[in-house]
């Protein structure tokens, strides 16, 4: 029967250690090792954990460790009284069947980072070899296979040291390159001759040769470094799965947020995180990133209490004083603005323009983002979301800030309305048919109060004593019944608007009054454009 225990060792012994050797000041140390099977047959689970605890954690292998493989592995990082115990090893074939259980017998092998661990037959004198440096031809007599194929030395993934690309030797005698991208760009036959493996593309014509440095090195003939792969992690895309969870610092803790394996996540400044493409380096993907943030607000909680009609101009003007604190002048342009009413918080959107020397001194190219603020109420904040990308990138990074912003776990009681919203919608003001569910319209409610009904559910738009339907359906503000309908014909809908073009863009001195009387932000802004950029997304990104 296995021996399975302790699901969460890996997190919990890190944890633990890290708490207790902070407060003696010891180190601990990070042990990698490479696993090298030349058992004969095929590993599907392996277990190592210190002797120093008595539960297993969970496999180490993510797939199968063919007979002839070799595979690097992270085991953790360890304090001097785990390493000084020594380590006990768990391995089963792909039957199911104990192979290894040193726990049994005691043994406690030392492990050093970096050490090779050999898996040699069952039941023979030497059943597990661990040694800081590999020579294959040391175990040949012990486990090499009856007409053992020398290609098996080059079958793997192999990634390029300086190049965004895989290499992919399979045991049928075939090849490819993929990028990070997933895409296959060269393929073809391998052949092997005097010590290396000559790479033919598919019209015959030779296209590059390998050899073997060491058993998880190749080199190229253009001097080109490959290293060994379990896996290929590939640029994030939009249909990546979001397994991983970070929580936010410094008086957010308590909110958490799900993100793909394909990015790293990083904390910049207090209830800020940072996502950037773990295999960005080489590639366009290097500019890009994913922002989430509780940005500090004030001066719009009175206004925001009286429907949407009162607080889309506040919404747009939160936009820009968020998007000017995070980019400054670096900021080119923002467009397609729409301001949205979700009952329990108003949200305003947009696409925007940043210069590239925001994120890189090199980069000439402006950058393409997509921003979503929302205001869960009076709370002194309001959540801001950036994806940030070359142009050709920004639609992946822009349905991975949405797909992310779901996972959000921060809420707050708060409701838009200062009524409670009715479940269904009085006929439009104007008399006309109210159509099938789906037709939007604005409608009076018993107190003359303004309402929309999106076909779904039912927006307050303002007080009855602030606004008016028309004729034509169309609401506006009681004191100024000159506007152009168009402008608020639609309360999602301000990109092109005159509120929005003519009396922001254009009115350059109200604009700098504005920002004038938020000083409360210079000290911010500062900080979180000099810091954030210059450690976060200009080197990280």
């Amino acid at each position: 029967m296995k021996k399975r225990m302790k699901q969460s060792f890996l997190l919990l012994c890190t944890l633990l250690s890290l708490m207790l050797l902070a407060a003696c000041g010891e180190k601990d140390t990070a042990v990698t090792v490479n696993l090298v099977n030349r058992s004969g047959q095929a590993i599907s689970e392996l277990y190592i954990t210190p002797a120093t605890t008595d539960e297993w954690g969970d496999t180490l292998l993510v797939s199968p460790l063919e007979d002839g493989d070799m595979q690097q592995i992270g085991l953790g990082t360890f304090t001097k009284e785990d390493l000084d115990a020594g380590f006990n090893i768990l391995v089963y074939n792909t039957q199911d069947e104990l192979l290894y259980n040193t726990d049994l017998d005691e043994q406690n092998f030392s492990i050093a980072d970096r050490d090779y661990l050999v898996f040699l037959p069952p039941n023979g004198e030497t059943e597990l070899d661990i040694t800081a440096k590999y020579d294959s031809s040391k175990y040949d007599t012990l486990a090499a296979p009856a007409g053992s194929d020398p290609l098996l030395d080059y079958v793997g993934s192999w990634k390029y040291d300086s190049l965004p690309a895989y290499l992919v030797i399979e045991e049928a005698g075939n090849w490819y390159i993929q990028n990070l991208y997933g895409e296959q760009e060269q393929s073809g036959t391998v052949t092997l001759s005097d010590g290396t493996a000559d790479l033919y593309l598919a019209d015959s014509s030779y296209y590059n040769s390998l050899a073997l440095a060491d058993e998880l090195t190749l080199a190229d003939g253009d001097g080109n470094v490959l290293l060994y792969t379990g896996d290929m992690p590939l640029l994030p895309s939009s249909a990546d799965t979001l397994d991983q969870t970070a929580t936010f610092p410094e008086g957010f803790t308590n909110v958490a947020i799900s993100y793909a394996s394909t990015l790293t996540a990083q904390s910049n400044a207090a209830g800020t995180l940072t996502f950037a493409p773990a295999m960005g380096e080489g590639t366009d993907d290097c500019y890009s990133g994913l922002l989430f943030s509780f940005q500090p607000i004030s001066g719009y909680d009175e206004q925001m209490t009286k429907g949407l009609g009162t607080a889309q101009p506040q919404l747009e003007a939160m936009l820009q004083q968020i998007l000017g604190n995070l980019y400054g002048d670096k900021l080119l342009g923002t467009t397609d603005v729409q301001c949205m009413d979700w009952g329990t918080y108003y949200s305003v959107t947009g696409n925007i323009s940043v210069a590239g020397s925001a994120v890189s001194e090199n980069l000439a190219d402006p950058l393409s983002g997509t921003v979503e603020i929302r205001y869960h109420g009076p709370t002194g904040y309001a959540l801001t979301t950036v994806a940030l990308a070359p142009a050709h990138r920004i639609d992946t990074y822009s349905a991975l800030r949405q797909s992310m912003l779901v996972t959000c776990t921060y809420t707050n009681d708060w409701a838009t309305a200062p009524k409670a919203a009715p479940e269904t919608p009085a006929a439009p003001a104007d008399g006309s048919d109210p159509g099938d569910a789906n037709t939007p319209y604005y409608w009076y409610d018993e107190d003359g109060d303004i309402w929309y009904w999106d076909g779904e559910k039912n927006e307050f738009i303002g007080f009855g004593n602030d606004y008016y339907i028309d004729d034509d359906g169309n609401y506006y503000e009681s004191n100024d019944a000159g506007w152009d309908p168009d402008a608020w014909s639609d309360p999602g809908d301000y990109g092109d608007d005159y509120y929005y073009d003519d009396y922001w863009y254009d009115d350059d001195d109200y604009y700098d009054d504005y920002y004038d009387d938020y000083d409360y932000y210079d000290d911010y802004d500062d900080y979180y454009y000099d810091e954030y950029y210059d450690d976060g997304w200009g080197d990280d990104f």
